[in-house]
């Protein structure tokens, strides 16, 4: 049996690279890239940020990402950037309650613009220094006993603006023994255009996984489905779970268990190409995928695999690196970040041009 070639090292570049205190998330959208910078304190210099940053141009742009006065968590996720909007999901609390909160902001390669909100409320938050932040959306987070909450969750962005789901859940059932965990259960989706009108896109049972263009990719009964929010109408993928999700252009990536990824037409539903990614016996993190490239974590690494032959291209990282690990491909680009532990400066976020991604396969 042949064996198989390792796959060849990228040497990321520190000039293009940014230090944070720590990174959450990141999403990319061409040339500029949302990073959520947290810090662990719990102190109000502590308050997370979103920064926009543009690597070619070194031009970076920062928003209040949210920032609770309670003696507890801070936590930004599920950050997604679009062509004019970006939002994350700002979570707070301590350990009995909380409030997660849909920050939407409307956004251009000039300047950062409103805040986008559907009702005159805050998020149930005491902020630092007295100041409040829009929020979209302000759901219960739940409780440690017996608490029934909502969460944002899947959150996306299409054409036509943000997609999002929420899951209704109880952390333990008062009627069971207190250790029964109950099933999180999707209630409803939304789509919110950037003007900040909200449209109710499907109720309970449907999961939003994916979006790209006008499609929305979801989960109902076990079933994957992709919704064209030109028409309404839907058009069945196929069957089976869904560990993650990706879509770009035409093309829509699904990660199956032990890390088979397939790819399916969005207009036909056909299935194009089947492929393995890491050994089947590592868990693997679907980052993102487009024409050319397909983006997974594995075993602490990030790969970039090339869909022409199936080479990988692993980015060289610390070895102290600490957790998430995230990565996009863009046109113009692979995005990347960790942490390390254990320094002053936690967090990264980097980029490697397309030409030079490129050339690192070889021929």
């Amino acid at each position: 049996m042949a064996s198989v070639a390792p796959p060849r090292v990228l040497q990321p570049l520190g000039h293009l690279e940014i230090r944070l205190p720590g990174v959450s998330s990141i999403s990319a959208n061409h040339d500029v890239v949302a990073v959520a910078a947290e810090r662990l304190r719990k102190v109000r210099q502590g308050c997370g940020k979103v920064l926009l940053w543009a690597p070619r141009s070194r031009r970076i742009s920062a928003i209040a990402g949210g920032c609770s006065d309670a003696n507890g968590y801070n936590s930004i996720y599920d950050l997604v950037l679009g062509r004019t909007v970006v939002a994350w999901v700002f979570s707070w609390g301590d350990r009995g309650s909380g409030s997660d909160c849909l920050m939407i902001r409307q956004v251009s390669t000039a300047r950062i613009g409103r805040a986008i909100t559907r009702k005159n409320h805050a998020c149930n938050a005491e902020y630092a220094g007295g100041r409040t932040l829009p929020a979209f959306e302000s759901v219960a987070n739940g409780g440690t006993t017996g608490a029934e909450g909502d969460l944002l969750t899947s959150l996306q962005t299409t054409a036509s603006g943000i997609v999002y789901s929420i899951e209704n859940y109880c952390n333990a059932d008062c009627s069971a023994p207190p250790s029964t965990v109950v099933p999180r259960h999707v209630t409803r989706s939304f789509l919110v255009s950037p003007g900040g009108a909200e449209t109710l896109l499907a109720g309970p049972g449907v999961r939003i996984v994916a979006a790209a263009g006008d499609a929305i990719a979801a989960v109902r009964s076990n079933s994957l489905d992709v919704l064209d929010l030109g028409t309404q109408t839907w058009r069945k993928i196929s069957h089976g779970p869904v560990r993650a999700a990706r879509a770009d252009g035409e093309k829509l990536f699904v990660l199956r268990s032990k890390g088979l990824l397939e790819t399916y037409d969005l207009r036909s539903g056909r299935r194009i190409a089947a492929e393995q990614l890491g050994s089947g016996n590592t868990p693997v993190q679907l980052e993102d995928a487009d024409g050319a490239f397909v983006v997974y974590v594995s075993n602490r690494q990030i790969h970039v695999r090339r869909t022409l032959d199936r080479k990988d291209v692993v980015l060289a990282l610390p070895r102290d690196i600490g957790t998430p690990l995230h990565a996009e491909i863009e046109p113009t680009g692979l995005y990347y970040s960790y942490n390390i532990r254990g320094t002053g400066a936690l967090g990264r976020v980097g980029f490697v041009g397309r030409s030079r991604l490129v050339r690192a396969f070889g021929a």
